[in-house]
């Protein structure tokens, strides 16, 4: 990007007559001192806002178990999961609804392929594998 150099002409009937750059296609004619940029950056960032965090909520809690029972807590979806139950919990009751359809779809994804509690079917093979051998 060119740059050109020009010569500020002043503001308010005094002479400023300081050189400054500008890219080729500003139509800036007038030097910072004379005219200050419209947007400059504040002096100090904003004070930071103080939220206190109200805990796990019910929602978040029962999440939480089935995903921990289910060994799906660190997945992508487990995680996913959990951000909604956080957000049910904390939403008002007229936005707690459509956050709640989210969650049980995000729920079917995260926890499809869980067998349900049980036996393991390769545990109880060796079982009766071994049953039969002992009995032989």
């Amino acid at each position: 990007m060119a740059t050109v150099q020009r010569r500020c002409p002043g503001k308010a009937g005094r002479e400023c007559g300081t050189r400054f750059r500008v890219p080729s296609q500003s139509r800036r004619r007038f030097c910072e001192v004379c005219s200050p940029p419209r947007f400059r950056e504040s002096a100090e960032p904003p004070p930071p806002v103080a939220t206190e965090d109200p805990g796990p909520g019910p929602i978040e809690v029962a999440v939480a178990a089935e995903l921990d029972r289910t060994g799906r807590a660190g997945t992508i979806e487990g995680v996913a999961l959990l951000s909604l139950a956080r957000d049910a919990d904390r939403l008002p009751a007229e936005r707690r609804a459509a956050v709640i359809e989210k969650l049980l779809r995000v729920k079917a994804v995260a926890l499809a392929g869980v067998r349900a509690a049980g036996p393991d079917p390769v545990d109880d093979i060796a079982r009766k594998r071994a049953e039969r051998m002992a009995s032989a």
